[in-house]
């Protein structure tokens, strides 16, 4: 049974593989060697062919396993930070570890740190009494809030709605002369962002 990919033309498995790169459509269509003037077209056409469709998810899955990057690995990176105890970072006597003692979990909640020597003294009298360690740890918070949104914790409101001068504008466009009295009822309540109550449902 033949691939997805041994299917496709030469320039869209070129295209598949170039989308990869960074997910832009429109720029992996002028890479592929399609028309730079119609690209964003052209992009936008080619992910919806279900032919480039299936051969790009099945490289995005070869490299996920590549990589181990399967969605309870990230959940589990990301439950990490998010819970991350900063004691992990201290010896028994409070004093901070050397990068090289910390446990692997530990070290990639470091999103960076910088180490400064201490100086006290001019000249040939100066010499290094101490060093500054600072630890910028990753974003617990963000990390909290994405595994709150795995969870369904939370719910996006949009809400949609016109402002004064918009419904003053359409208000002189529309001819409400022949207007039934629920039309009217109905467009009141759009304008005013309420509902309608009573009536057929």
């Amino acid at each position: 049974m033949k691939s997805a990919s041994s299917k496709l033309t030469t320039k869209r498995k070129l295209f598949a593989m170039e989308y990869l790169k960074d997910l832009n459509a429109t720029q992996a269509a002028i890479r592929a060697g399609y028309s730079e003037k119609g690209a964003e077209v052209t992009g936008f056409n080619l992910l919806r062919n279900t032919k480039v469709a299936a051969e790009i998810q099945a490289a995005m899955n070869r490299r996920a396993e590549r990589l181990t990057l399967t969605s309870d690995y990230t959940l589990r990176a990301i439950t990490n930070i998010g819970h991350f105890d900063p004691r992990k970072l201290f010896d028994e006597k409070g004093n901070l570890k050397d990068i090289s003692d910390l446990d692997a979990d530990t070290a990639r909640n470091i999103a960076g740190f910088e180490f400064v020597t201490l100086y006290e003294g001019e000249g040939d009298q100066k010499h290094a009494f101490g060093q500054r360690r600072k630890i910028r740890l990753r974003d617990s918070l963000r990390a909290l809030e994405l595994e709150g949104r795995h969870q369904k914790l939370f719910t996006d409101k949009v809400e949609h709605g016109l402002d004064d001068d918009t419904k003053r504008f359409l208000a002189t466009k529309l001819d409400l002369t022949n207007a039934t009295p629920e039309q009217l009822a109905e467009l009141t309540a759009f304008a005013t962002g309420g509902s309608r109550s009573g009536g057929d449902k």
